[in-house]
């Protein structure tokens, strides 16, 4: 872990002239509302990661998914494999999903439930619609992990939630610091990453 078992200046001594960031965007962006801190609330990217290496994720008998994008409808996709009912809410009209079109459709025919212009609030009123679940899975965005940036004196690195770099050339304002993929574009295409 750089920062921790090594340092910046650990790898310019062993002779590197030049330091690419490639943290990606594995952390996930929070709902803001009370309650996600909830037993039963899990996060898709950990669903996921946990299902790929043959865990079994403790998962309710009625899931209900949140998210418009692949992540959120690869979670919808695994949890109905598990699991009889499954809901896949998005905020928005189901055609301005950003998941691609043949997922949402193979998820379709897979057995979930698509619900639009649903999202999490905190009070309750008239007009709000109530889906019972027993386990809700965030997938409404991934962010990258910078906040070690600060630790290994770069935080001049951090812009917003990501990293600050040249989108050409991936250069930081640090000498011999570059950065590229999710950290410094946002949540994306792992084959944009690979390219970055």
């Amino acid at each position: 872990t750089i920062g921790k078992d090594l340092t910046l200046d650990d790898l310019r001594e062993d002779g590197y002239d030049a330091i690419l960031l490639a943290v990606g965007g594995h952390r996930q962006r929070k709902l803001g509302v009370p309650g996600e801190s909830l037993e039963g609330v899990i996060e898709g990217v950990r669903l996921l990661r946990e299902h790929a290496l043959g865990e079994a994720p403790a998962l309710g008998e009625h899931i209900v998914v949140l998210g418009g994008g692949d992540v959120a409808v690869d979670s919808a996709r695994v949890s109905v494999r598990l699991r009889d009912r499954v809901t896949l809410a998005y905020r928005r009209r189901v055609e301005d999903m950003p998941a691609r079109r043949d997922e949402v459709e193979d998820a379709r025919c897979e057995g979930v439930q698509l619900v639009d212009q649903l999202q999490p609030v905190e009070t309750l009123e008239d007009e709000t619609e109530i889906v019972p679940c027993d386990t809700v899975i965030v997938a409404i965005g991934q962010l990258p992990d910078i906040a070690w940036l600060s630790q290994v004196g770069l935080q001049q690195l951090c812009e917003r939630d990501r990293i600050a770099a040249d989108l050409t050339s991936g250069a930081s304002c640090e000498l011999g610091i570059f950065a590229c993929g999710d950290c410094v574009t946002g949540a994306g295409p792992l084959v944009e990453a690979m390219a970055a």
